[in-house]
């Protein structure tokens, strides 16, 4: 009880508010990029988009990621460098929403890395996490189609698996193998639950339409990137409450480390120079 009490102070907390809306802003800003480099992949292994549409279309309005998906099947690169270029400028925007994130493992976790270093692991993360969920695709893909195995049920699995490699990556700390187990569930079931019941009460019980009009699906999509961010923070701060180790050390120091060390000897060089110019 305890704990859980500790959980609700840290989520309601000014510092858990501001996370919140950080990481959503930067959730929304993800959106698209993160859509262009995904259907572009899916064109290049002709793998079905509609499966993906009808996902997000459980936790976002479909009537405004559609037409936008539909835009980009339809759009014919000019040559294969400008779309390589889109593709990595795609990349490295879609993955600001983990560097928002990460961001905020820093300050809870109180490490001191250099940011820019940060910025370059989150490019890293959210490639993994591209081919992952390209990967989960393919495969759901063809066990649907081969399997008794319930769909849904893939997709559960696959979610509860990415969201405990996410959280498990998102740690700067040596934590072992169970931190992220307590997150990835809860994130999975209420991701689940959101898309069950959150467009229900949205549309059926309230008066967006009435109040917004033709704005209504723009309000839902920032209501439900919202709910989303709450969800993976709260998912978050589960596992640093639940799970601890005795021992709790840095973890990839090697890399960290280096960009500290480069980032130590150019301002050491910079203040050289400047002490020798007085």
């Amino acid at each position: 009880m305890r704990k859980i009490i500790a959980c609700i102070d840290q989520i309601n907390s000014f510092e858990g508010s501001l996370f919140i809306y950080s990481l959503s802003f930067s959730l929304l800003l993800t959106i698209a990029p993160a859509l262009i480099v995904f259907v572009a992949s899916f064109q290049l292994l002709n793998i079905d988009i509609n499966q993906v549409i009808h996902l997000l279309s459980q936790i976002m309005p479909v009537e405004l990621i559609s037409p936008f998906i539909d835009f980009l099947l339809n759009k014919s690169s000019s040559s294969i460098l400008v779309s390589m270029i889109s593709m990595g400028v795609s990349l490295f925007l879609a993955s600001r929403c983990i560097y928002s994130f990460l961001l905020i493992a820093i300050s809870v976790e109180k490490v001191d890395y250099p940011k820019w270093s940060i910025r370059i692991y989150s490019v890293f993360e959210f490639v993994l996490i591209y081919l992952y969920v390209i990967g989960c695709v393919m495969l759901t893909s063809y066990l649907g189609r081969i399997s008794f195995i319930y769909v849904p049920v893939l997709y559960f699995a696959a979610a509860f698996v990415g969201f405990y490699v996410f959280y498990h990556l998102c740690t700067f700390k040596d934590r072992g193998k169970s931190y992220g187990l307590i997150g990835a569930l809860f994130s999975t079931i209420a991701i689940y639950l959101v898309g069950l019941l959150f467009f229900q009460i949205v549309y059926h019980f309230t008066n967006y339409d009435s109040i917004y009009g033709p704005l209504a699906s723009l309000m839902v999509l920032f209501l439900s990137v919202l709910v989303i961010s709450m969800i993976i923070y709260m998912g978050y701060v589960l596992n640093t409450q639940f799970i601890h180790t005795k021992k709790e050390k840095n973890r990839r120091n090697w890399f960290f480390h280096f960009c500290a060390d480069i980032e130590t000897r150019m301002l050491r060089k910079v203040k050289e120079k400047y002490e020798n110019r007085n």
